[in-house]
């Protein structure tokens, strides 16, 4: 989000979860289905950081091509 002063912040509309262990992970489901990485979606594969970079790249192309 922009304020009034140009300044931006970064903020989750209550969807942020700390997770006490990696075990968490795994048993967490948390997200908009669309932004998704399809290993999460389709319940396969690993969950680590590479899965968030997907949601980030889906929310950029959304920002760039609306």
């Amino acid at each position: 989000m922009i304020d009034a002063r140009g300044h931006i912040a970064l903020i989750d509309f209550g969807l942020a979860k700390e997770l006490d262990n990696e075990d968490d992970y795994a048993e967490s489901f948390l997200g908009t289905p669309l932004y998704l990485a399809p290993e999460r979606f389709l319940g396969g594969g690993s969950i680590n950081f590479k899965s968030d970079i997907y949601g980030v790249g889906c929310i950029f192309y959304e920002m760039l091509h609306g």
